[in-house]
């Protein structure tokens, strides 16, 4: 009826489940990633200084693979958001945007993509080093403003998930810049890890509560 055909359009213009699970898992991997070793450089004692990614030791490669990672998992998510080439169109035929939601996203991936290609270049010219906490701080603040702006005409509870999570990438970018400023200390480090984490939560409920009726999920 009308309540069906308005909500498939609701969901159509909001995304999709997997639309938001795509991501809420690369906040996922890459925070969970982050918390565990910062807490695992302070249990070892060593002097502390904030990293925004971690080396991991593969016999094969000297290589920094987490910022390696972090640009395909990027890359991957753009070309999975447009989907098929009909959505790199922000016009349509008539000069009307189009595919705002997917470009939308794009933007995020695009900005936590020049963070990482800063934290690869980085780790070959010190001359970059502190060059990575603006850019997060950038990466973050562009993901606020992101879901900010998807606020409008949504449920009230989508959009109080909304709030909060534009509250996390607020903090996000503060604790990013304090992390990078006040290197030495853990506090804001930590508090940058969880905020971190703490998003892909946020993302995916996000995604369940645009399909809170899992039956009517029929893929991307």
């Amino acid at each position: 009826g009308t309540a069906t055909t308005a909500t498939t359009a609701y969901d159509t213009a909001m995304g999709t489940l997997f639309g938001h699970v795509l991501p809420g898992s690369i906040f996922y991997i890459c925070g969970f990633w982050n918390l565990v070793n910062t807490l695992r450089v302070l249990a070892a004692g060593a002097p502390f200084h904030h990293r925004f990614w971690y080396p991991i030791d593969l016999k094969f490669t000297q290589r920094p693979v987490e910022p390696i990672l972090k640009m395909i998992m990027c890359v991957a998510g753009i070309l999975i958001e447009m989907g098929h080439s009909a959505r790199w169109s922000i016009h349509d035929t008539e000069g009307n945007f189009q595919n705002m939601n997917d470009f939308q996203h794009c933007t995020m991936y695009l900005s936590f993509l020049l963070a990482s290609t800063v934290d690869l270049l980085a780790s070959k010219n010190s001359k970059l080093a502190g060059l990575d906490g603006f850019c997060y701080f950038v990466g973050f603040a562009g993901e606020g403003f992101l879901f900010y702006f998807h606020l409008g005409g949504r449920p009230m509870v989508d959009a109080q998930i909304h709030l909060c999570l534009v509250v996390a990438c607020v903090m996000c970018a503060i604790t990013a810049v304090l992390a990078r400023w006040k290197s030495s200390n853990p506090i804001t480090s930590i508090a940058f890890a969880l905020f971190f984490h703490a998003q892909w939560n946020l993302v995916h409920s996000c995604g369940f509560s645009i399909v809170p009726d899992r039956t009517r999920y029929s893929g991307y």
